[in-house]
């Protein structure tokens, strides 16, 4: 711009104003093709967002343990058996009473899988007659009692392996990462 020394004075300043004036118009920092791309991340975030508030997962549980006992038929033709299981405090204040269960017992005839649902779950006490059974379990040991929805045969089962399988509430999946 004044570089050039033959140039006259107002020559210069008409060119230097020139120039001010192609800076004050606006530069195109992004395409529109940019625009929608980031419009689409935003959108994909906030689907995010509302689904880790709004949404539900559902959950299981499976508990590994032993079959203690099998209670009497009911009326209504229902059976319950009671096995003892290894449980997390954090996991047994989630399984409650009325929760759906499916009781997976494998043993070398024939694996047995039967629906139902807990009926209780309580800590249970070694020194209550589970001696034997409380070493096959690791600590942690609840008594879980669970009515079956068929009246299978469980009394040649006392004493076998088996996994309990708890289906927990659905719940938002914002209340699982806090």
């Amino acid at each position: 711009m004044f570089n050039n020394p033959f140039g006259s004075f107002h020559d210069m300043v008409a060119e230097a104003k020139e120039e001010r004036e192609q800076l004050d118009r606006l530069l195109t920092v992004s395409s529109p093709r940019d625009s929608i791309a980031v419009l689409a991340v935003a959108l994909a975030v906030l689907l995010l967002g509302m689904w880790l508030f709004l949404g539900s997962v559902s959950r299981s549980l499976t508990l590994d343990g032993v079959v203690l006992s099998e209670a009497e038929v009911s009326p209504n033709g229902t059976r319950s058996v009671q096995a003892l299981v290894s449980v997390t405090r954090d996991a047994a204040a989630e399984v409650d009473a009325g929760a759906s269960v499916a009781v997976l017992v494998q043993t070398v005839a024939s694996p047995a899988t039967l629906p139902g649902t807990v009926t209780a779950i309580e800590i249970a006490n070694p020194a209550n007659g589970l001696a034997e059974f409380a070493s096959r379990v690791p600590v942690g040991l609840y008594r879980m009692e669970v009515e079956l929805a068929s009246a299978a045969d469980f009394a040649s089962l006392v004493g076998e392996p088996c996994q309990v399988v708890v289906e927990l509430p659905a719940t938002a999946p914002a209340a699982l990462v806090w």
